[in-house]
């Protein structure tokens, strides 16, 4: 079954979603063709301030849906966790739109999400904020875990809240990627830059036995099967994609009352570092954890907030 990487333009529900390697191509003809009449200085402004876009793609898992929120989520990102002055957000933001135009003009997209987008101020979303020790509580509280679907919505939860994982891992997760040694459970991930699963995640005891719970529910199993199925009727025993994980989450949330500003599945990849960090983990063992070159600012954004109890 082909998961959302495998296809470089994924068009569900009339979603469009862009990945990096899509990027990389259609940044380079966009920056040869549709600015070929402009400066050699324009273009290498346009290059630099496309490429600072792609590695906030790479932090998304390799792709995200071309939309109004996601936009708003990477002004955040420059506005809020890079910290970046007025002008040099004018500029990111100057790239992405001209380039969302192209993308329209050669028919990747229907129309442009970036439009809207200006460089004053905060963008129409709020920074991510983690979970608070009642929200977890909640969270966990309303998964029926009874079912099959409920244990493997379980696994997930508890692979982003207490391993770090991010959506696009557990979407890629194979079986045969989860690797049992003396050293403890791990799970094989994508390197950012390779390609390949060739890093290492560690699984600690209460993911790894969440997991075997909804594995224990499915029949026998290869070692190339997904981790993680889809349970809905169109899609039955596919890999679960990471719109899905995203769908899953939120709804639980919604049902769980955990609606304020900022909070979405992404929080609970925030919220395990915050949990790391409040629980005296070495700088050392939270790098092989979190796969993202911002850690440093994370950590600002958190101390910042008040929510470190340890320095």
């Amino acid at each position: 079954m082909k998961g959302a990487l495998s296809l470089a333009v994924e068009r569900r529900q009339g979603g469009v979603v862009l990945t990096t390697g899509d990027l990389e191509h259609r940044k380079r003809v966009f920056v040869k063709e549709y600015l070929g009449s402009k400066s050699k200085a324009t273009k290498q402004v346009y290059t630099r301030c496309l490429n600072g876009f792609g590695r906030w793609l790479d932090e998304q898992g390799g792709y995200c849906p071309m939309t109004r929120a996601a936009m708003d989520e990477y002004k955040d990102f420059l506005v809020v966790e890079r910290a970046l002055g007025v002008r040099t957000v004018a500029a990111y933001l100057t790239a992405l739109r001209q380039f969302c135009k192209y993308l329209v003009a050669t028919g990747f997209l229907n129309e442009d999400p970036s439009a809207h987008l200006k460089a004053g101020g905060r963008a129409s979303t709020h920074a991510t904020q983690p979970l608070t020790e009642p929200e977890i509580f909640a969270l966990l509280r309303v998964v029926d875990t009874s079912t099959a679907i409920g244990k493997r919505d379980m696994a997930i939860i508890y692979g982003m809240l207490y391993a770090g994982l991010a959506e696009a891992q557990i979407e890629r997760a194979d079986i045969e990627d989860i690797e049992y040694t003396l050293l403890g459970t791990h799970l094989r991930v994508q390197g950012k830059r390779s390609g390949r699963k060739t890093e290492l995640i560690p699984l600690d005891e209460p993911v790894e036995n969440k997991i075997a719970e909804y594995l224990h529910t499915r029949p026998a199993r290869g070692p190339g099967d997904p981790v993680i199925l889809s349970h809905s009727y169109k899609s039955k025993d596919s890999r679960m994609d990471s719109r899905s994980i995203r769908r899953r989450i939120t709804s639980y949330m919604r049902k769980a009352g955990i609606e304020r500003p900022g909070v979405s599945p992404k929080s609970l990849r925030l919220t395990a570092l915050l949990l790391w960090l409040n629980d005296g983990m070495s700088m050392e063992d939270i790098k092989l954890r979190v796969r993202t070159s911002r850690l440093s600012t994370k950590i600002k954004y958190l101390q910042e907030k008040g929510l470190l109890t340890r320095s």
